[in-house]
């Protein structure tokens, strides 16, 4: 967390910011930056390094020469930028990176003997040399051609909020970083300073034990117990509050609540979920910025076909019980499935054929060759509200068919269903808030395979195709009573 340096006009011995919000417009940059105005850093007094090796062995860094004077057009040269790092100030247990380039701007190439900070550093700052082929040594340098440039990471990660002088103003952490090579003036010497500031109130922090990518269906095990008040970790945190951004009809809920501090959630549909925490210390302090984690849920299925619905009738649809909401059942039909002929048109529609129609009821149907390959899939059903998944990979060359049945409104009236189908985990196709009454089925799309093409189904007025309605009763419907 990176602020703009400042000068704060304190007593104290340490840095501290309060009043800050819980949430609005203004953001944590403008917060710090509010009770700030401009400091100068000092560039340090920085003494050669010594505990980098000599590379030619002798008193000087750099190769010998001749003492006749060189031709400089023809010797090594080295630019640097920028000419000093300034990190302002940074959230005491938080860190900041900044990137210093090294430039070889002679016509020859530039040889680097080493990279590294003056033994005067203050020892929160670091540097990151992984972005370089290899760490430069007198013994192996690295070789910069004519031209060409590197870069080298410098880290600033406070541990402690920084003090401030008799004067009230602040003392900065200085470093520098030393760059020795074959260029005329080695070694050159880059002037970092930074401030470490406290927030007053704690810090939320959240981790994922899973990760930030995972595949629908799976139980993300959240913990916030890493937050901690100001540069003590080990001050207690009172109360973790819990909230999430989640795709349109993902209806899961943390567990055991919003309020633990290490919940589990089920990202029970494909999409983005963002997830925040706000933490309150023993003083009922709340963190002035929520912490916020992303997941990106992926099917890594052939095809994955969900559906959700919305009942405006039903007051809490996110409730579980008996008859809790409206029951509404996504089914995957088989081209080789025959009745019943709930239109009335003389040909079967096919829906409820068991064992070519897969839904909750027939959830695992043996379709494609011997094996598990070439038959769908449903999960487990949710009586209480949705939504609901089918995942497929087709072993035939056939064009299979999508729909949704309103088995039973429970009282809460009609529902508006969306069926998204997903292709090698890329939303293929969407058909959104198709009003359903109770026992109606709607006749969603079909799917080409091996093609892959979706083409929606519609009635002669360019409508959705909605079905009569149908009941338990006749030739393969279930037992449900």
């Amino acid at each position: 967390m990176r602020i703009s340096l400042v000068l704060l006009l304190f007593s104290s011995a340490a840095i501290v910011l309060s009043g800050c919000p819980l949430s609005g417009d203004d953001s944590e940059q403008d917060v710090l930056d509010s009770v700030a105005s401009d400091v100068t850093g000092q560039t340090p007094d920085v003494q050669a390094d010594q505990s980098l090796p000599d590379p030619t062995g002798e008193d000087g860094l750099s190769p010998a020469t001749d003492s006749v004077a060189p031709d400089l057009e023809n010797a090594p040269c080295i630019a640097l930028a920028p000419s000093g790092l300034d990190f302002g100030g940074v959230q005491c247990l938080d860190q900041e990176t900044l990137e210093l380039t090294i430039e070889s701007c002679g016509a020859v190439p530039l040889e680097l003997y080493g990279v590294g900070l003056s033994p005067e550093s203050h020892p929160d700052f670091s540097l990151d040399l992984s972005a370089l082929s290899h760490e430069p040594t007198p013994d192996a340098p690295l070789t910069i051609p004519p031209g060409a440039t590197v870069s080298v990471q410098v880290v600033f990660a406070p541990t402690s909020a920084s003090p401030v002088d008799d004067a009230g103003q602040l003392v900065l952490a200085e470093a520098a970083v030393r760059i020795d090579s074959n260029a005329v003036g080695s070694p050159e010497n880059i002037a970092v300073h930074g401030a470490s500031v406290t927030i007053e109130g704690p810090v939320a922090v959240i981790q994922c034990q899973e990760g930030n990518e995972v595949v629908p269906g799976t139980v993300l095990h959240l913990t916030g117990n890493e937050s901690y008040q100001g540069c003590e970790k080990e001050v207690a945190i009172k109360k973790w509050q819990w909230e999430v951004d989640r795709p349109e009809g993902s209806t899961s809920q943390f567990i055991p609540s919003y309020s633990h501090p290490t919940p589990s959630f089920e990202v029970d549909l494909a999409g983005a979920y963002a997830f925040y925490l706000v933490v309150y210390d023993e003083n009922d302090t709340p963190s002035c910025f929520p912490a916020e984690y992303e997941v990106i849920v992926i099917p890594d299925e052939a095809i994955r076909i969900e559906l959700f619905w919305h009942t405006p009738g039903d007051p809490d649809e996110a409730d579980s019980g008996p008859a809790a909401g409206a029951d509404l059942d996504l089914h995957l039909l088989h081209p080789l499935a025959e009745g019943p002929d709930i239109d009335n048109d003389g040909e079967p529609n096919g829906w409820f054929d068991v064992p070519w129609d897969c839904f909750w009821f027939n959830p695992n149907p043996d379709w494609g060759p011997p094996g598990p390959e070439g038959n769908p899939g449903c999960p487990e059903k949710n009586y209480d509200y949705g939504p609901e998944s089918t995942t497929f990979l087709p072993g035939e060359e056939l064009t299979y068919r999508v729909g949704v049945h309103d088995w039973d409104d429970h009282g809460y009236g009609p529902s508006y269903a969306t069926v998204r189908v997903y292709l090698y985990g890329t939303l293929a196709f969407e058909f959104a808030d198709v009003k359903l009454q109770k026992l109606l089925t709607w006749e969603v799309c079909e799917i080409e395979w091996p093609s892959g093409k979706i083409k929606p189904i519609l009635d002669e007025n360019g409508e959705p195709n909605i079905l009569p309605p149908i009941n338990c009763g006749f030739t393969g419907c279930p037992p449900w009573e």
